[in-house]
């Protein structure tokens, strides 16, 4: 006769992946913050998460590239795992009751690759500003060219960095025009992986740097700098390492 196996949480673990949002105010809290947002709606949403072992059990959950305060994302990704099977659809009908408008679940799935494989993100850069005629062709060319230094941060502190090659294609478009200033949108694929991850932010810090770029709050503008008075970065998808695949 053949002993039969008795089943493990583990054997019965089940994974899903959860694409949602970060929009609006909430850009402005931390990761730990949406962390123990979603790690509450997944309970009061009765879902049948699993736990790690030991004096201090937490949900097993992981995130896929956290987002920088100030940043909006409409293609932020949860992996989570649960002790039984969840009907996707329900399981994102639950959580949206739960969740603020600004943070609702698009999608619920199984998930086709790891969060390894990610290799660039692309981003939406809405500026609106005081600027000068030709500018918008100028940070267009600025952004093409093959060499790009700016003051990166790192962990060891702050250094100049090139940060061309981290830059897989950027455009730029004007959306409008006011009698208070100008409205042009970056489109940017920047790279996105563990060691070489990019902040878009950098690429304001770069038209800073090679185009006079001057913040509202500047202390000293120079005269006849194109000024920035606002600034909006959203992160509107993400790709797999060869640039072309879209990550699910």
């Amino acid at each position: 006769t053949v002993e039969k196996k008795e089943l493990t949480p583990q054997d019965t673990a089940v994974s899903m992946r959860f694409r949602f949002s970060k929009l609006g105010r909430l850009k402005y809290i931390s990761h730990l913050d949406v962390n123990r947002t979603l790690q509450r709606a997944l309970t009061r949403a009765a879902l049948p998460l699993r736990y790690t072992e030991g004096f201090n059990p937490h949900p097993r959950m992981v995130f896929a590239l956290p987002l920088a305060v100030g940043v909006e994302s409409t293609c932020e990704y949860l992996d989570a795992s649960f002790s039984e099977p969840i009907d996707a659809g329900e399981a994102m009908a639950r959580l949206n009751r739960e969740l603020p408008e600004e943070m609702q679940i698009s999608e619920v799935y199984a998930p086709d690759f790891p969060f390894k494989k990610i290799g660039w993100a692309a981003y939406e850069l809405t500026l609106f500003g005081a600027f000068e005629k030709g500018f918008r062709d100028r940070l267009a060319a600025l952004l093409k060219l093959s060499s790009l230094i700016v003051t990166k941060r790192t962990k060891s502190g702050e250094k100049e960095t090139d940060i061309a090659p981290y830059i897989r294609g950027a455009a730029v478009t004007e959306e409008g025009a006011t009698d208070g200033g100008q409205l042009l949108r970056i489109s940017a694929l920047l790279c996105a992986d563990n060691t070489n991850f990019l902040n878009p932010i950098y690429l304001v810090r770069a038209a800073e740097r090679y185009l006079s770029l001057c913040p509202d709050d500047a202390a000293v503008q120079n005269a006849g700098s194109p000024v920035l008075n606002f600034l909006n970065i959203r992160r509107s998808g993400v790709l797999l390492e060869d640039g072309a695949t879209v990550f699910h």
